[in-house]
């Protein structure tokens, strides 16, 4: 305990001299300087299984990922077992491995008995022994930063590794360490400042960079100085790389590599639906802006076979009790049962195109956008069109057009792939959250388009076999679904049709079917390009003077309801399938506005199922009330978690369908309110949707709903949680009221 106390005292003084000496000052949140990106720079974690056969599988895989930088972690119950049988294959197959030895918990627990002391001594003397000469590097501590994990203290840490490092000198062997996880610098500082005073300095400064619980990797790190404030640091991704490599340099250190970061497939499941497709897209996205960021000389992505952070699935539901990060030392599952993720192509194209590249310059953008560019390696010129590669994506939710981006003769002679690394046959018309590779020509300066930027107030859900596009006739402007499920479709009869009802007054179409005109104008037609589907056309007439002052930094309705189904989508919540939104180009608020989606046929809204209750029915459309009342309660909970507050949230703005043996399936409709926010949704927000939709329930209905919704939240129904209940019948009461008399005074 004195020494883990002295320790902590001297790393305060550490981190206020490295503090005040000033050079975290000169990192940046944005890449600046130009530089080479190593050949070797992309590496993956591996892990062994009992069954021989997994080697096989494991090597071809590396050979389809194009890999040969490896990291395998090794503790006292790999040796003469499956672990070391994969370390001899990886060294017969001429593969550059980091062996990471990890010391188990309960050796380190016992520490600093001297039993224990000889034990990890022994292990790491001879493992060294027999394979010191043929290894790139070794790695000592395992997240030394988490005693949870690891069961290292200060002084056990230190202790083990003048243990290792005394071990390693005696076998001429490169030492990596101290492996801190996350982003803490104040332990990197500690710990190498430590570790200088005992002249047992590592070769390489190793830490985990993860950057998940920023949301997505360009995001500012929040947890740092909190929301509000986390862009005064602008503690980003880059910034992060740069600030360990200026501590490792401050210590005496001169290269710094990233030993572990992934994905988990959990955290991104909080927010986002297709977490697969997402996890594809941040690996991308971290690679190239640590590629660009010129601070870390490798990063090891892993695992590479996992259930929930691995690039191939391995087809079982097991996690084991210490996180991967700290020691990934099994592979489960079997190769029959494996299943390669998105995120395995998404690698593979990484290590195609940015190994052994240059840096050139981030172009510059507006907020959102992103676009670095390259210089190929010379292997991967020589058989293309051009030497300078682009990268270009958006931060999530976001589009920008990539003819706004580059000039129009340019994008004729692009060559387009994707973050999967398949060939295009032209540009898209859209940069989204999915990184685009782009290829210029031989000789092509520059390319991009001066600081080109997102569509502003708009969100796009970046769908797999979709895409969007700009609709442009005459005065009128707008974007539609260009492709759906790989189908094209055209949007002008869809136009045509909405322009020409668009005069108050005006006759629709024989084929419409007016759905409502009050407010707003609702008329549903049969969708063009498609049998036995219709869409619905909501037309939004110009609000008055004062609704218009009051919003006029706001998008026009037509845009915000397409937002709102837009974000509902990215984050799983079913909607209509919105087609297109289309607004005057001059007069946005004077004229009318278009939103047009996908009607969702066959369906009741849950107004009519609430009255069906109210009435006495023990179900609805052979559906009992009670499995009614599960289904729904589980469904609104799912959308509050996933950070939406929809502030509209009546009745009659979902609706439902199913058979009687199905499972419900809703839909949300008038999306033009809502409200979405990076978190779960507060509990007031939440009773602010549940006194809506409850609304045309009786008490024992509600009652009954609520208490269910409450057990998901795993908190109890109080008294005071039916005050806004009470508060939405008396203000319902006497807008009704109010009605009446007008009527009478009429």
């Amino acid at each position: 305990m004195t020494s883990d106390f002295l320790f902590i005292s001297r790393g305060l003084l550490d981190n206020a001299r490295y503090w005040c000496r000033g050079s975290w000052r000169r990192t940046r949140r944005h890449p600046v300087a130009a530089g080479d990106v190593p050949q070797d720079f992309i590496g993956i974690c591996v892990a062994s299984a009992p069954d021989p056969a997994s080697d096989d599988y494991l090597i071809a895989r590396l050979k389809e990922l194009g890999l040969k930088q490896v990291r395998l972690d090794f503790s006292y119950a790999s040796r003469g077992a499956h672990g070391e049988r994969l370390l001899k294959r990886l060294l017969d197959e001429s593969l550059r491995v980091c062996l990471h030895l990890v010391q188990p918990l309960a050796e380190v627990r016992a520490l600093p008995a001297v039993t224990a002391q000889q034990r990890w001594q022994t292990f790491v003397a001879e493992t060294l022994a027999a394979y010191g000469s043929r290894l790139e590097m070794v790695e000592i501590g395992s997240t030394c930063n988490r005693r949870r994990w690891s069961g290292y203290t200060p002084h056990k840490f230190m202790l083990s590794w003048q243990l290792a490092w005394t071990a390693a000198r005696a076998q001429n062997v490169k030492l990596a360490g101290p492996n801190v996880t996350d982003f803490e610098p104040p332990y990197n500082i500690a710990i190498l400042a430590a570790l200088q005073r005992r002249g047992c300095l590592p070769a390489i400064h190793t830490n985990n960079l993860f950057v998940e619980r920023a949301g997505e990797p360009e995001a500012f790190d929040h947890k740092i100085l909190g929301r509000s404030l986390a862009g005064l640091l602008g503690c980003n991704l880059v910034r992060k790389a740069q600030l360990l490599k200026d501590i490792g340099l401050w210590a005496g250190v001169p290269i710094t590599i990233c030993s572990h970061v992934a994905w988990s497939l959990r955290r991104i499941a909080r927010q986002l639906e297709l977490v697969e497709e997402k996890q594809a897209d941040y690996l991308a996205r971290y690679i190239c802006l640590a590629a660009a960021a010129g601070a870390l000389e490798r990063v090891y992505w892993g695992p590479l076979i996992g259930q929930r952070e691995g690039l191939i699935d391995d087809g079982t539901s097991a996690y084991p009790d210490i996180p991967h990060v700290t020691y990934y030392g099994l592979s489960h599952g079997h190769p029959d049962s494996y299943r390669i993720r998105p995120a395995f192509h998404a690698l593979q194209t990484c290590q195609r195109w940015l190994a052994g590249a240059r840096f050139q310059r981030k172009i510059p953008t507006g907020s959102g956008l992103e676009i670095m560019e390259f210089s190929l390696a010379p292997e991967a010129a020589a058989t293309r069109s051009g030497a300078r590669l682009h990268v270009a994506w958006t931060t999530n939710g976001y589009s920008a057009e990539t003819a706004a981006c580059y000039a129009p003769e340019l994008l004729d002679t692009l060559q387009a792939y994707t973050r999967s690394g398949q060939r295009l046959e032209r540009v898209p018309a859209m940069i989204n959250e999915s990184p685009l590779y782009l290829i210029l020509p031989a000789g092509t300066d520059g390319g991009a388009a001066p600081r080109p930027g997102i569509i502003p107030q708009a969100r796009w859900a970046a769908l797999p076999g979709t895409s969007y596009a700009r609709l442009r006739h005459t005065e009128w402007d707008g974007f539609y679904l260009a492709q759906n499920a790989q189908q094209p479709f055209t949007p002008e009869p869809l136009l045509a049709v909405a322009l020409e009802a668009a005069p108050a007054g005006r006759a629709l179409p024989g084929t419409a079917v007016l759905l409502r005109d009050s407010r707003n104008r609702v008329w549903s037609i049969p969708a063009p390009q498609e049998r036995n589907s219709r869409l619905i056309i909501k037309q939004f007439k110009p609000r008055g003077f004062w609704r218009r002052l009051l919003q006029r930094h706001q998008p026009n309705r037509a845009q915000r309801s397409w937002n709102g189904a837009q974000e509902l989508l990215r984050r799983g919540l079913p909607t209509p399938q919105p087609r297109a939104f289309i607004y005057h180009q001059r007069q946005p608020r004077q004229m009318p506005s278009f939103y047009i989606c996908r009607s969702f046929d066959n369906a009741w809204s849950l107004r009519e199922a609430c009255n069906a209750f109210r009435s006495g029915a023990v179900d609805f459309q052979s559906k009992a009330f009670t499995e009614l009342f599960k289904e729904l309660a589980a469904f609104l909970h799912k959308m509050h978690e996933r950070g939406v507050f929809y502030r509209d949230l009546s009745a009659g703005n979902l609706l439902f369908r199913c058979a009687a043996e199905s499972e419900i399936e809703f839909s949300l409709i008038d999306t033009a309110r809502a409200r979405f926010y990076p978190r779960p949704t507060s509990l007031p927000r939440r009773l602010s949707d549940l006194m809506r939709i409850c609304h045309p329930l009786p008490w024992r209905g509600r009652q009954e709903l609520l208490k269910i919704y409450m057990q998901l939240q795993e908190r109890p129904l109080r008294l005071w949680m039916k005050i806004p209940f009470v508060y939405y019948d008396a203000k319902h009461l006497l807008k009704n009221g109010l009605k009446k008399l007008r009527g009478r005074a009429r």
